[in-house]
């Protein structure tokens, strides 16, 4: 299977979305300046397809930070949350009783269905 049929979820994934967000870059400008696809952000950002140091050279510079400062989410730094979404994946991943997360699929399928 492609790597781009399936997410794999870094955490140089999550900090390059982080940087983005917290920045208030859209994913085109985002592509625009790292002379890429708005796709391409995405999939790097959704574990995708992995980022080339190149690139994530350019988009850390386009984001204002430094590398040092990448260095240290890499290294454990607690990556903020932006999104009521990404604060309910990382609760989601807590759970660790089957039947509770059973419970919470339930719940959110109600609200989709």
């Amino acid at each position: 299977m492609k790597r781009s049929q399936k997410k794999i979820i870094t955490i140089k994934s999550k900090i390059i979305r982080f940087m983005r967000i917290s920045k208030k870059i859209s994913q085109p400008e985002a592509a625009h300046k790292a002379s890429c696809s708005p796709q391409a952000i995405g999939h790097y950002e959704n574990g995708r397809m992995e980022i080339p140091d190149s690139r994530l050279k350019c988009l850390l510079e386009f984001y204002g930070f430094s590398d040092s400062e990448f260095q240290e989410y890499i290294n454990g730094k607690q990556i903020p949350i932006v999104s009521i979404k990404d604060e309910c994946i990382l609760l989601i991943d807590q759970i660790p009783n089957e039947e509770k997360l059973r419970a919470v699929h339930t719940i959110l399928k109600s609200f989709v269905s």
